[in-house]
């Protein structure tokens, strides 16, 4: 069966904790078999239907290493894909939170030729804070174009989705596909539009995805795409990040960070130095409950609150973008990441009869052993149907090969599910070179973990 399209996320190019990372610059094994295993995927496809790979979200890790760092990987990626293995024809980017700084530049030139091509008695016109969620009506990404400026990997057309991409639709009883990275689930990423609201309860809060964006998106590209690779700074930034996320790390150098923060800010009026140091702690305490987001909730793969966050952003702003499309009510896949833990369920809500929830996962090792952690291939053939092709999973003792695609829970595979299976398994083994994927994927994980320990 062809495939259409080709979901990944989270990859975090460029930063040291993720697998596609590699110790070698010029070197990417794991690249290498990765995208070798993903040729025999579209074997089927002819060289005129390949399909579209949707990059959905943190592709670049921006927040915690330069744009040096991340382009140079990143340039890897894109070259493996379309010109040492053609694997597709077009690619769709979807910014999620760490790399949310490429729509505000996509975002910016699009302004700027706007601006370009107004007569001079026209009105300055306003700026789009989203795109069209329809690939053919995406945004070009000048960075990206003059980052890959005479390289033939841009034989490959790129646009510039954000926040959403869908898939329509091609025939009847076919679902949609909603596509989106997921920082719109967690309240952290509302955090400007709830905190006016706190302040201005009489305020409606943002009534449309624009108005979402517009309100959030200086927030999102501050904090998490930008802060964390501004020079010396970023540094201490990302390691302390690092420590409110963790709980163990938290615990071990709290102590320490309520001893220096009480010491600059000796507060007035406070007597005694244990009593600063104790309100100093929970402050931080109260912070790093706030920052450990549903990627850092170990114990489910996702819980009551993520879902209803989810489900708030499907029904508040998702609806009248489905609509445009022409969806009246079809059943729904939503495809997204973010928090790097793969599942696939069904559920529904009130506008959403029939809807399947697929998480991509990611490609970045946990710290700490998370069983709930691990990264996905999600596959999308010509009849919209989405499988969550599973590549691995964290675990105690340098991860858990997977390599099997997941029906929801209840079901059984489908022809499709099964096609995908057939092609990369063989005599219950992996074929190569997906057996050469496994052992580069445990060779880098081994890897790490013993650089973690040291």
């Amino acid at each position: 069966m062809p495939i259409k399209y080709i979901v990944l996320s989270d990859l975090h190019l460029g930063e040291k904790d993720s697998l596609f990372t590699p110790s070698q610059k010029e070197h990417n094994p794991l690249l290498d078999a990765f995208t070798k295993s993903l040729q025999t995927l579209v074997a089927s496809n002819s060289d005129d239907d390949l399909p579209t790979m949707v990059l959905n979200g943190d592709i670049l890790g921006l927040s915690f290493s330069t744009y040096q760092e991340s382009l140079t990987v990143f340039d890897q990626f894109v070259k493996a894909l379309t010109v040492d293995h053609k694997i597709c024809k077009q690619i769709a980017y979807i910014p999620g939170n760490h790399d949310h700084h490429i729509w505000q530049l996509a975002m910016e030139s699009q302004y700027r030729r706007k601006l370009e091509q107004r007569n001079a008695t026209d009105l300055i016109p306003s700026m789009d804070r989203i795109s069209s969620a329809i690939y053919e009506d995406g945004v070009k990404s000048e960075f990206i174009e003059a980052f890959v400026n005479g390289n033939q990997s841009m034989q490959t057309e790129l646009k510039v989705l954000y926040p959403n991409m869908i898939i329509p639709s091609t025939g009847p009883n076919q679902p949609y596909v909603l596509i989106h990275h997921g920082h719109f689930a967690e309240r952290t990423y509302h955090f400007i539009s709830n905190s006016l609201q706190s302040l201005y309860p009489e305020a409606s809060g943002p009534l449309t995805l624009e108005e979402l964006e517009a309100d959030n998106g200086a927030w999102i590209n501050f904090a998490f795409s930008e802060l964390g690779r501004s020079g010396a700074a970023g540094e201490k930034f990302e390691k302390l990040m690092n420590t409110l996320s963790s709980i163990e790390m938290f615990d071990e150098q709290s102590g320490e960070l309520s001893e220096n923060v009480a010491k600059a800010l000796d507060y007035p009026y406070i007597p005694f130095h244990a009593v600063e140091k104790f309100l100093t702690r929970r402050l931080i305490q109260n912070i790093a409950e706030k920052i450990r987001s549903e990627r850092y909730q170990a114990g489910t793969v996702c819980s009551e609150e993520a879902m209803e966050g989810l489900t708030a952003y499907l029904e508040r702003y998702c609806v009248p973008q489905m609509k445009i499309s022409g969806w009246q009510g079809e059943a729904t896949t939503l495809i997204w990441g973010h928090t790097h833990k793969p599942f696939s369920k069904r559920t529904c809500t009130a506008s959403y009869d029939q809807l399947k929830v697929v998480n991509t996962g990611g490609w970045v090792l946990p710290e700490e052993p998370k069983p709930t952690h691990g990264g996905s291939i999600t596959l999308i053939d010509d009849k919209n149907e989405v499988v969550d092709l599973r590549i691995w999973n964290d675990s105690e003792h340098g991860g858990n090969m997977q390599f099997r695609v997941i029906p929801c829970e209840g079901e059984e595979l489908s022809e499709f599910g099964k096609s995908i299976m057939a092609s990369i398994h063989e005599d219950k083994d992996l074929k190569a070179p997906w057996s050469d994927l496994r052992s580069e994927i445990k060779k880098e994980i081994e890897q790490r973990k013993k650089e973690n320990i040291a």
